[in-house]
């Protein structure tokens, strides 16, 4: 993805000054533009979570989509919400879809903001079984495993 982030002009650098006036013509600008492209994988879904999802959507053929998403509450401040997406309509064009033909999962754009680099597993226990969510960005977290804090 490429991010363009706007700076003072008097945070940039000399080089990144002349660069930016030059790319514009521009020697009164009172900010600059760095452009920022990385590429990195938003997300590690395991393949034991890739089936479980598969598995989600084929007993909900009306869903077109696994989703979640990061809201506000649990016990550290934030907690993990599952859900379906209804329609290929109800995504919205800067959410992050990861598709490998036979599931779907989506994450909306907000959401992202906490979760990515995260890694989805599916984890089975003889007392139940769930999604478990590595999250780097989490700087707390609950016993439950559904609540986190950054």
């Amino acid at each position: 993805w490429t991010k363009y982030f706007f700076f003072p002009i008097n945070l940039c650098s000399s080089t990144t000054k002349a660069k930016w006036f030059k790319q514009h013509d521009q020697d009164n600008s009172d900010v600059c533009r760095i452009k920022i492209s990385i590429n990195m994988k938003w997300f590690t879904i395991t393949e034991s979570a890739k089936k479980q999802m598969e598995n989600l959507l084929s007993k909900n053929p009306e869903k077109y989509a696994v989703s979640l998403a990061v809201l506000g509450g649990g016990c550290a401040g934030f907690k993990y919400d599952w859900g379906f997406v209804d329609k290929k309509e109800d995504i919205g064009t800067d959410d992050h879809v990861e598709d490998w033909n036979t599931g779907k999962f989506v994450v909306d754009e907000q959401s992202m903001l906490y979760v990515a680099g995260t890694q989805i597993d599916w984890k089975e226990e003889v007392f139940g079984s769930q999604f478990e969510i590595t999250n780097p960005n989490a700087t707390a977290g609950c016993g439950c495993g559904e609540s986190f804090g950054v």
